[in-house]
């Protein structure tokens, strides 16, 4: 192995560690705005193709699939590639895949795009976590990935709103190509301001060696693996995965709310999605990883039973959705940042493709679950398998408590 080098292979001096972190949020944030046009997209292209719900649910399970398991090959391109190419390359990608998506005219070239799509977004997660990582040193590591991932989220919240009122006025087409011109800028900015002149490879930052060999040398740490399997398990109830899709079902359609309400519950989950992470990354920095991993567990459990149990007319259903909200979300952060912490800086690339593959992979198989248990036994029951896979993940997390003490490791 390479020997590592003290100092980050991303310069700060062009435009500092927080202007290089914006740009690496504001690019998950066009990943995350794909991802939640996409579902407003979806019954009009229905519609107008002719197409099935088992024909969505294939394009949704082959593309989610698809592009969760591409992240396990960025993270090891990660090594030859320079870091801002692959995150500005996704974001001129997307876009012209945003574009083809305007012009398809039938099920497959449908079908097609929106599996480029999520191929094209998979480098975020991996790269762009690496990349936060390299610059932070561990005092300040909880912040910035909190930053980074409600930097994601604040996409979510944004693009509904602003494409509900394009595609009304504009349509779905036009809509798909005034989304694509933050992608061709971003990609222009990335290039530009940020300074990383060497690959990793070229500047001795990674190994290039075996992968098979270093994925093996990294699943050797007894918590990385711990934390590999409580993400696994975390799944079944995790915001993106499971919380965002079926918290507004049960509103609608368990307790029968009326549809601007669910929206407007719905944007007060997507706050506390974008509020739980930035609070719970700072404190993680104070407390530690594990405490405020084991917090998050405890109030996304009480939050998601408790909704099971107050009626539909409650004053306290907005309140015990934001705290969902914030719980169920600064979960998956926390557990990045945790997983920075445990590996050494030159395989983080490939530690991240890693997870994220398999934490997809995972996220897809338990969304399935959750579906086959509301039709078959109801949401109360699924809302308990949710809460259940917090308590068990946080039992995962038990063993895994940081035992280095702070200022031993800042890298």
């Amino acid at each position: 192995m390479a020997s590592i080098p003290a100092k980050p292979s991303v310069s700060t001096k062009l435009w500092g560690a927080y202007g290089i972190l914006t740009l690496v949020s504001a690019s998950h944030g066009m990943s995350h705005a794909y991802t939640a046009l996409l579902p407003l997209i979806y019954p009009i292209a229905m519609q107008e193709f002719h197409f099935s719900y088992g024909q969505l649910g294939v394009l949704m399970g082959v593309s989610n699939i698809t592009g969760g398991l591409m992240q396990l090959a960025f993270g090891y391109l990660g090594r030859f590639v320079l870091r801002k190419t692959m995150l500005a390359g996704q974001n001129l990608v997307l876009a012209l895949v945003m574009g083809l998506t305007g012009v398809a005219n039938a099920y497959v070239p449908f079908l097609a795009t929106t599996i480029a799509g999520r191929i094209a977004i998979s480098p975020q997660h991996p790269v762009g976590n690496s990349m936060v990582t390299d610059i932070f040193g561990k005092k300040l590591r909880g912040s910035a990935f909190a930053i980074n991932y409600s930097g994601g989220n604040v996409g979510a919240v944004l693009v509904p709103m602003i494409a509900t009122v394009l595609i009304m006025g504009i349509g779905w087409r036009w809509t798909m190509a005034v989304f694509a011109i933050p992608g061709i800028v971003l990609a222009a900015l990335l290039m530009r301001l940020i300074d990383e002149a060497k690959s990793p490879v070229a500047s001795g930052e990674r190994s290039g060696g075996n992968p098979l060999r270093e994925v093996f040398e990294i699943l050797n740490s007894r918590i990385v693996v711990l934390i590999f399997l409580t993400s696994i398990v975390a799944a079944g109830g995790r915001g993106l995965g499971v919380i965002m899709n079926w918290v507004p079902v049960y509103l609608r359609n368990g307790l029968n709310l009326d549809a601007s309400y669910v929206g407007m519950l719905f944007t007060v989950l997507m706050i506390g999605s974008v509020v739980g992470p930035l609070a719970a990354g700072r404190l993680s920095d104070r407390f530690g990883r594990w405490a405020v991993l084991l917090a998050a567990y405890a109030w996304a459990t009480v939050s998601t039973l408790v909704l099971t149990l107050i009626g539909a007319q409650s004053w306290l259903l907005p309140v015990v959705i934001f705290i969902l909200g914030c719980a169920s979300y600064a979960e998956s952060p926390i557990l990045q940042t945790y997983l920075a912490d445990s590996t050494r800086r030159g395989s983080r690339d490939l530690a991240y493709g890693l997870y994220f593959a398999i934490t997809a992979l995972a996220g897809s198989l338990w969304a399935s679950a959750i579906g086959y248990i509301v039709d078959n036994q109801g949401f109360t029951v699924s809302f308990y398998v949710m809460s259940l896979s917090y308590v068990v993940a946080a039992l995962l997390v038990l063993p895994a408590r940081e035992r280095q003490p702070e200022s031993s490791r800042q890298n």
